[in-house]
């Protein structure tokens, strides 16, 4: 079989029904009060040498029920798990859906019944937009061309801050904390690919940047309150769908765990006074935020694709699962992340079922060979309760008020050696044969 890389897309709406907003519940158990912008599930669906891949990305914070997802794709198309990609854009003002008994405020088992009751027909809707997406970009392949490009955005910043703060007896505690340090050296790498027709037209984008989805967190837009918006990730999608119709635009999250936008709804500074960090929402319409800062990623990432050459017409596809299992902070428990790997050729995309803090990612860069990786945040992510993967440094501060880092069950001193080594196991399963005889 000549080997020919073959490209469909498709997106579908999952904005919820009305009648069903007033049951639905966003993050930190936040009513809607409507929407801002809609929201959408999109596919990106592969074939080279009979052997197929799918790439899913959901407009919103988790992947719910990954599992039962994966497996139902798996059953209606034969692709097997470990070639299809299924991450969520991580915005902050979706409907929460799927299993969170670890989530606190999350856990939709706590709330009342009416709210389960939507939440199920929600997650019900999903499924079923997510399966018609998913046959629409099979049904449509055509043979396609691959390029790859890369470039700078600079609208992400560390949010990690150290706050200075007056004690009663005149000494000062420091804290760390969210807010913005801008002298932390932030990967600011966009890299997008683009799959294109033989005619030059654009068929579909696949875009990873590291920065939290979140400039619209805790608005109060609508009825004063929470809008329902993709955030960064749906106005850049939707942007560049509606620059070259006909195309589907997928927005990935890179290791972002502690990476905020370099501004949004609700800032966090020291307080003038003590020194502490104070929260304060601005009084200006967030959406305006949301239109400067995405304008800006949305040129960046269209700078990048008008130099994007398309000259891959075969990309083979591999993929590998695996499991980091190690020693949890409670006694005789571990600590798990399911880890993906899935390969277009040269391209290796890389994710986890959770929020990898960016160190991470410098350091996958090093480990695996080439420049061609791109790490996920939230692929699968509710396939395990990881929560943030915490680096070593954050785990063992002295004093932090971070998100997360209170109720983490993730233990210092053993993630690092057990990703290297699942990582480089899974990049041998990836290799293909020539590479093996080098």
């Amino acid at each position: 079989m000549q080997e020919q890389l073959l490209c469909g897309a498709a997106r579908v709406k999952i904005t919820p029904d009305l009648s069903l907003l007033p049951e639905l519940r966003g993050l930190k158990d936040q009513r809607f009060g409507g929407v801002l912008d809609d929201i959408f599930v999109r596919v990106i669906a592969l074939e080279d040498n009979g052997v197929q891949a799918l790439l899913v990305s959901f407009d919103l914070d988790k992947v719910p029920s990954p599992d039962r997802l994966i497996r139902r794709l798996t059953q209606e198309t034969g692709i097997k798990e470990e070639l299809i990609t299924m991450t969520a854009v991580h915005t902050h003002t979706a409907p929460i859906a799927g299993a969170r008994p670890d989530e606190g405020p999350n856990d939709l088992t706590q709330k009342p019944q009416s709210v389960q009751r939507a939440a199920r027909s929600y997650e019900d809707d999903l499924e079923a937009a997510l399966v018609l997406a998913v046959k629409t970009a099979v049904d449509h392949k055509v043979p396609c061309r691959l390029g790859i490009g890369m470039g700078n955005s600079y609208i992400n910043v560390d949010r990690r801050q150290w706050y200075a703060i007056k004690q009663p007896d005149g000494r000062i505690k420091y804290k760390c904390a969210l807010g913005v340090d801008p002298s932390s050296p932030v990967d600011r790498t966009v890299t997008v690919l683009r799959f294109e027709d033989y005619q030059g037209e654009a068929l579909a984008y696949f875009i990873n940047y590291p920065v939290h989805c979140c400039i619209l967190h805790t608005n109060r837009l609508c009825q004063n309150k929470l809008g329902i918006s993709g955030d960064i990730a749906g106005f850049v999608s939707a942007g560049l769908e509606s620059r070259e119709e006909g195309c589907t635009a997928i927005w990935t999250s890179g290791a972002a765990g502690d990476i905020n936008p370099v501004i949004q709804l609700e800032m966090y500074y020291p307080n003038a006074a003590t020194g502490d960090m104070e929260v304060h929402t601005l009084d200006a319409n967030g959406y305006d935020l949301l239109r400067v800062v995405g304008s800006r990623h949305l040129a960046d990432v269209y700078g990048i694709i008008q130099r994007i050459k398309c000259d891959q017409t075969c990309a083979r596809l591999c993929g590998a699962v695996a499991w980091s299992e190690t020693p949890g902070k409670v006694p005789d428990t571990q600590y798990k992340v399911r880890l993906h790997m899935l390969r277009l050729g040269d391209i290796v995309l890389f994710g986890a079922s959770g929020e990898l803090y960016a160190s991470y990612a410098r350091w996958l860069k090093n480990v695996l060979p080439g420049d061609r990786l791109i790490v996920m945040n939230h692929e699968a992510s509710l396939f395990a309760p990881s929560g943030y993967i915490f680096d070593d440094e954050t785990l063992l501060l002295p004093e932090a008020d971070l998100p997360g880092l209170d109720h983490t069950n993730m233990k210092a001193g053993y993630f690092i050696s057990s990703l290297t080594e699942h990582v480089l196991s899974m990049y041998s399963k990836c290799m293909y044969k020539k590479e093996r005889r080098i």
